[in-house]
């Protein structure tokens, strides 16, 4: 078998491999085509992906003025690097942050995090460091929910494995500008939890108030009743500390478990101290 080769093709490759291992130079990278967002609606939260990649179109690595921070909505939760993402890039707080240099091609990041569903409409909003050629959209549909945002020229609804998604296009979006995405119809928790809540925080100041005026002429009630005060702060910050795991993704059964033996012992707690106000 004859086989034949071109020189001339043989020895670009072997020029730019060379370019390629060089050392970095200064330079700009992009969000490129196929980057997009996805949003999928979990039980108590938004979960929402970012498959992004940055493209540099030069043959050497280049070196941009700083390293690339994408930062997060502020009531984001819970972020992390994706598999398949490059090392360079770390989650840390609520932001992002890329490093280069960047190699000649595509550089894959890709990251997630939660948004706790409570509201009927959620803004999704990150800033661009860099420019982004075209925008993307995959999200979930739930309902009737809907997407909006000032950046989206086109959309459409499409069946896939049993679910239905919104498709979403976009033009470009300049270093710098904010992506903002608003989902409304979306599933929300009822208000009366919060305003139970609120109510029982009032009835704990009365209580504690009018407790205060009797502790001077009964001291061994007064100190009974102090003991009440610490078991009822203590079980204030768990259930505070319990609706901070919710929002991480704590499973439903085990928080719904756990809120209901917080309550009862609130409410335990409560008929002591009427009983020591009798």
């Amino acid at each position: 078998m004859l086989v034949a080769t071109d020189a001339a093709a043989e020895q670009k490759a072997a020029a730019d491999k060379k370019l390629a291992e060089g050392p970095a130079v200064p330079g700009i990278v992009v969000i490129g085509d196929q980057s997009r967002f996805v949003v999928e609606v979990g039980d108590d939260a938004l979960n929402v992906f970012n498959v992004l990649r940055i493209v540099n179109t030069a043959k050497t690595p280049v070196q941009t003025d700083g390293p690339l921070v994408f930062q997060l909505p502020k009531a984001a939760v819970g972020a992390g690097m994706l598999e398949g993402s490059t090392p360079k890039a770390v989650a840390g707080g609520n932001k992002v942050t890329v490093t280069g240099p960047f190699p000649p091609g595509n550089t894959s990041v890709q990251f997630a995090y939660s948004i706790p569903l409570g509201d009927e409409s959620i803004t999704i909003e990150q800033k661009m460091p860099v420019q982004m050629t075209e925008l993307a959209v995959v999200a979930q549909k739930v309902g009737d929910m809907r997407l909006t945002s000032p950046q989206i020229s086109g959309q459409r609804d499409m069946p896939a494995d049993g679910q239905n998604y919104i498709v979403a296009q976009g033009g470009a979006v300049k270093a710098g500008n904010t992506v903002s995405l608003t989902l409304s119809g979306l599933p929300h928790r009822p208000s009366w939890p919060k305003n139970l809540a609120l109510l029982l925080a009032g009835v704990i100041l009365v209580g504690g108030a009018w407790a205060a005026t009797r502790a001077s002429r009964k001291p061994d009630v007064a100190a009974h009743r102090k003991r009440l005060h610490s078991q009822r702060e203590r079980l204030f910050s768990e259930l505070a500390a319990l609706e901070k795991q919710r929002a991480r993704g704590m499973n439903p059964d085990d928080y719904a478990a756990r809120r209901a033996a917080l309550i009862s012992a609130l409410e335990d707690l409560y008929a002591g101290l009427e009983r020591e106000v009798a």
